[in-house]
């Protein structure tokens, strides 16, 4: 049969009551020409709504150079989990943090969760943790200015390395990093000693 024969044929079937629950027939989707081309497959059934989960976790470490206007280049590969905004912080380290938005609101509400915030350690803690941070974005070329007062903190000259520390990342003065990183190695023994506990029988 024609393809506009059949097309007119299942314009009648519908024409007569082919309603979804009744003869378990849906009606197929149309051309703009109404009655005149064959009918259109429907598709596929679109995908669910669950989020699309991103591994924004942040891992490794390596050197890198600011420009003159003590600009960083941020790494590709940790650029798409910072697309949404990121904070600049003084880290506890003598280093300087970036952050996810989301990841440094979170930190902050952990740090404070169960300190009064009129009992002094509090009022210390908040003041830090919001007074010696700053909202930033990266530009077109993926880059993100450091200001004055964090480059003293972390003692930061144009020659740095980056590291991942999991949730977030870490500018250090290089030299610095080397002898951190050299101390951390020697520490993570004893630390991980703590987790031993006695030998099964």
């Amino acid at each position: 049969m024609p393809w506009v024969e059949r097309g007119l044929e299942w314009g009648k079937v519908c024409d007569l009551g082919c309603m979804v629950g009744d003869s378990g027939i849906e009606r197929c989707l149309r051309t703009g020409v109404e009655r005149f081309l064959p009918p259109l497959h429907p598709g596929p059934e679109p995908f669910s709504d669950a989020p699309v989960l991103m591994d924004t976790s942040f891992t490794g470490q390596a050197d890198y150079t600011l420009d003159a206007k003590n600009r960083l280049t941020v790494p590709a590969r940790y650029r798409g989990a910072l697309e949404g905004g990121l904070v600049l912080a003084k880290d506890i380290e003598r280093c300087v943090a970036i952050w996810p938005s989301a990841g440094y609101d979170e930190f902050r509400r952990a740090a404070l969760q169960d300190v009064h915030p009129m009992s002094q350690r509090g009022r210390k803690i908040n003041a830090f943790l919001s007074a010696n941070s700053n909202p930033a974005s990266l530009d077109g070329a993926g880059r993100v200015p450091l200001q004055p007062f964090l480059m003293e903190h972390g003692d930061l000259t144009r020659d740095v390395t980056v590291v991942g520390v999991g949730d977030h990342l870490q500018i250090w003065n290089r030299e610095a990093w080397a002898a951190y990183n050299e101390q951390l190695a020697a520490d993570i023994f004893d630390i991980s000693a703590a987790f031993d506990g006695p030998a099964d029988a």
